[in-house]
């Protein structure tokens, strides 16, 4: 079955994504005219999680920015238009190694090999075949909500060798999933006509172009960046791991350490200040906790100062956190008190 804009398939990634890397999507986005606040709020992001050097975001919600964007633009080509807008270094370490390995089969050998530790769930796999160097990329459970990532990975596979060697070539042989892009828009994008509705998103490159001189290989540079990149997986870990609770709610399971909440059909993230709300509850299990400590706890605002924003940032966290029905089951109101949080046993 073809894949369209509005398709939002769903699935868990345990991965994270370079706030940098977010945020240029955002700005490209914002560049096209996308009401990107809108967009984020969508994904659960809030400004402040864009600003924020050195972060990461869960995986799913820059997926969730790709996609939310292609479809209020009607873009069927978002992904390729994003790869020709941004550089192999602006995709981060990466990116850099790209640039600066010998050549481009060997950067894409490099990749093979890292991509799968940055983002586990992807199969980035290289084969020689003869005289053509086949690149094929897959996200484990392909969530329809990949689409555009996939598109913009075999479009900078297009785009990042021809740059690397500094000369033009088209690809022997496209193939994507997806069936809703106009052909005369990927046959001018890949120079090749291009089979869509494929078993796999493919892009076969020609052996000849991908062992030429890459212009900025440096050798030195590149075991250095390699080095860095154990530094990297690293503090993804410690980012990972810097809020470990997993609360199991009614109808749905919440994981603190990337603000998803996740329901049996559909997953919605959580914005930083709904998630440290949250956190501040879940610290207090089955405890009423009362407008004035969140106030000075979570907002710290002094006892003078009179506020709605807990009222109104609860309605918001029950919208995401809540099943259907008349009434809360989860974030229960006890009057003349506060609130208090329902937390169940996880078996």
């Amino acid at each position: 079955m073809g894949e369209t804009l509005g398709d939002s398939g769903t699935t868990s990634f345990p991965d994270l994504a370079d706030v940098d890397v977010v945020r240029q999507v955002v700005e490209y986005a914002r560049q096209r005219g996308v009401d990107t606040d809108a967009v984020l709020d969508r994904a659960g992001i809030e400004a402040a999680d864009l600003e924020r050097e050195g972060g990461f975001l869960d995986t799913l919600q820059w997926f969730s920015v790709q996609t939310e964007a292609a479809t209020r633009l009607g873009d069927a080509t978002f992904g390729l238009a994003f790869a020709a807008h941004v550089s192999a270094r602006r995709y981060g370490l990466l990116g850099v190694l790209f640039e600066v390995s010998a050549t481009p089969l060997a950067a894409m050998r490099l990749l093979e090999r890292l991509l799968p530790q940055f983002l586990p769930r992807v199969r980035f796999t290289v084969t020689e075949i003869e005289e053509v160097v086949r690149i094929r990329y897959e996200v484990e459970g392909e969530p329809s909500q990949t689409w555009v990532h996939r598109q913009e990975v075999i479009g900078g596979m297009r785009l990042n060798p021809a740059a690397a060697i500094g000369e033009a070539f088209v690809p022997a042989a496209v193939r994507l999933r997806q069936t809703n892009v106009p052909a005369e828009a990927l046959s001018e994008f890949f120079g090749v006509g291009v089979e869509q509705g494929a078993a796999h998103d493919e892009i076969d490159l020609p052996r000849a172009f991908m062992i030429k001189a890459s212009l900025r290989s440096d050798p030195l540079l590149l075991r250095h960046l390699e080095d860095a990149v154990a530094t990297q997986l690293a503090r993804r870990e410690a980012w990972q791991g810097r809020r470990s609770t997993l609360l199991h709610l009614d109808g749905c399971r919440v994981d603190l350490a990337n603000g998803r909440v996740e329901r049996r059909d559909s997953t919605v993230w959580l914005t930083s200040r709904e998630r440290e709300l949250l956190e501040f509850f879940a610290a207090r299990p089955n405890v009423v906790v009362t407008h004035t400590s969140i106030e000075r706890d979570v907002w710290k605002m002094v006892p003078s100062v009179v506020s709605h924003a807990p009222a109104v940032a609860i309605r918001r966290l029950r919208q995401k956190i809540e099943p259907k029905g008349p009434r809360p089951t989860n974030l229960l109101t006890v009057f003349g008190e506060g609130w208090k949080l329902v937390v169940r046993d996880p078996a």
